[in-house]
C-alpha cells in the first residue's frame, strides 16, 4: 500500500517513554497525570530521606528527570519508576489508549490527544497489560496478560476494569491485532514454554501464527517452522498476512570444549565489568559525569551496550558499525507478506516493529528511525534519539 508521509499519525515508544504524531508532525511526548503524581510521591519520599549528594543536592534537583533517567540531554540510571507499555488508537481519532508500570502497579489510562485530558480506565498491583489492539468498531481492547510463566490473550472494557481470557496454556501468547472486516477474528503469536521435570520453565519454542474465530471458538495455525519464529502478525483487508521472520534460536544447547574454555576464561572479564558498571552508575548519580568519555560531536552514540528486544538480547557493540539504515535490527529479522494463496515475499529486511491499518498502511522502525512507504518507496520520517523499541499507527 502506498500512502502519503504528511497524513500519517503514529505512535512509538524509546526509552519507557511514549511519542505521538499526528498528520506528519514532528513527534512530542504524551505525558501521563497519573506517572507524575507517582514520581511526585517518590520524589517526596526521597527528600524525607534526604538522599543528597556531596554537593547537597538530591539527586530530583541535579538533573535526573521523574523517570529515572538523567535530565533530557544528560546521561541517567536505567532503573525507571514510570515505564510505557503500549498504546493504540481508537475509532475516534483523537483518543489514545496506553498502559504503563510501575514496580508496584499497572494500568490503562486513555488520552484525548486535543485536550490532554487523560482518563484512569483502572489500575491494580502489579497487573501489567501489553500489545494493545481497540476493536475498529467496538469499545474494547485485545491485551496481553503477562504471569510469571506465560502469558494469554484478553479482552478488556474500555471503561473500566471488565477482563476476560481468551487464550489459555503452558504458552507465552503476544501480540494480538484484529483482523479487517471480522468483528470476531484476530491473530496472535504464540510459543510453547519447555520446561524440566520439575515443572520450571526453561525454554521456549518457535513462534507461530495463530488465527481465532471467537464466534465459533475454532484457532487455526497460519504460520510454523521449525527454523523460524514468526512474530508481530498483521492482517490487511485483502487477507494477507503480514510478520516478522527471524531464525528460531533454541538456546540451551550443549557447549563445545573450546566454548566452554572460553566462557571460562571470560568469568574474571565480566566480573570486572560489572563492578566498572556498578562505579559507572554511582558516577552518573553523585558526579553527574560518566565514567565512559564520548567524543563531541559527530555520530551520535548510544550509551547502551545491549538491548533486550522481542525475547532477544541485542549487542549493540556488534552493530554500531552497520548502515544506518539497518538500524540495530539483525539481519534476519525479516518483515514478509503471506498472500491469501500462501506465496511468500519479503518486505523490508531489519525490522525491529512494524504495524499497518487501513488509513495508514505499513510503518515499521530499524530500532532508530521509523519509517513508511510512498510512491518513491520507503523512506525514514523521524529519526529517534533512543532506540526506538515499539510503533503503532494510530
Amino acid at each position: 500500500m502506498q500512502w502519503f508521509l504528511t497524513t500519517m499519525n503514529y505512535a512509538y515508544i524509546s526509552g519507557g517513554r511514549l511519542y505521538v504524531s499526528r498528520n506528519g508532525a514532528q513527534p512530542v511526548e504524551i505525558e501521563s497525570a497519573f506517572a507524575a503524581q507517582v514520581i511526585a510521591r517518590h520524589q517526596q519520599a526521597m527528600e524525607r530521606r534526604q538522599w543528597k549528594a556531596g554537593s547537597g543536592d538530591s539527586m530530583m534537583t541535579r538533573g535526573y528527570d521523574l523517570w529515572g533517567n538523567g535530565s533530557r540531554g544528560g546521561s541517567g540510571d536505567d532503573s525507571m519508576l514510570v515505564r510505557m507499555l503500549s498504546v493504540t488508537g481508537s475509532p475516534r481519532p483523537e483518543l489514545i489508549y496506553y498502559s504503563l508500570a510501575t514496580d508496584a502497579v499497572g494500568g490503562l489510562f486513555c488520552q484525548n490527544l486535543d485536550t490532554g485530558e487523560e482518563r484512569r480506565v483502572f489500575h491494580k498491583e502489579r497487573y501489567h497489560l501489553d500489545d494493545l489492539a481497540h476493536h475498529p468498531t467496538r469499545n474494547e481492547i485485545l491485551a496481553v496478560k503477562r504471569d510469571a510463566d506465560g502469558s494469554s490473550i484478553v479482552i478488556t472494557a474500555c471503561e473500566r476494569f471488565d477482563v476476560h481470557t481468551v487464550t489459555e496454556g503452558d504458552s507465552l501468547d503476544l501480540s494480538p491485532s484484529w483482523i479487517p472486516g471480522e468483528e470476531d477474528s484476530f491473530v496472535y503469536q504464540s510459543a510453547g514454554v519447555g520446561r524440566n521435570q520439575s515443572g520450571n520453565a526453561i525454554g521456549l519454542g518457535p513462534c507461530s501464527i495463530i488465527r481465532v474465530d471467537m464466534k465459533s471458538g475454532r484457532s487455526t495455525v497460519l504460520l510454523e517452522d521449525e527454523q523460524y519464529d514468526y512474530l508481530c502478525p498483521r492482517m490487511d483487508k485483502e487477507g494477507n498476512l503480514y510478520c516478522i521472520r527471524r531464525k528460531y534460536d533454541r538456546g540451551g544447547r550443549a557447549l563445545t570444549v573450546g566454548e566452554t574454555i572460553k566462557e571460562f576464561v571470560l568469568v574474571p572479564v565480566r566480573l570486572v565489568k560489572a563492578l566498572f558498571g556498578f562505579l559507572n552508575m554511582m558516577s552518573q548519580i553523585f558526579g553527574k559525569e560518566s565514567l565512559l568519555k564520548t567524543g563531541v560531536g559527530g555520530k551520535k552514540e548510544i550509551d547502551r551496550q545491549e538491548v533486550f528486544l522481542k525475547g532477544r538480547l541485542i549487542d549493540l557493540k556488534k552493530r554500531e558499525n552497520a548502515k544506518e539504515e539497518h538500524g540495530i535490527a539483525p539481519s534476519d529479522w525479516t518483515l514478509i507478506k503471506v498472500d491469501p494463496s500462501g506465496a511468500v515475499s519479503e518486505v523490508r529486511g531489519n525490522v525491529c516493529d512494524f504495524d499497518w491499518n487501513p488509513q495508514s498502511g505499513l510503518i515499521l522502525t530499524n530500532g532508530l528511525a521509523v519509517s513508511g512507504e510512498e510512491n518513491s518507496g520507503w523512506s525514514s520520517v523521524f529519526k529517534g534519539k533512543d532506540i526506538i523499541e515499539y510503533v503503532r499507527c494510530i
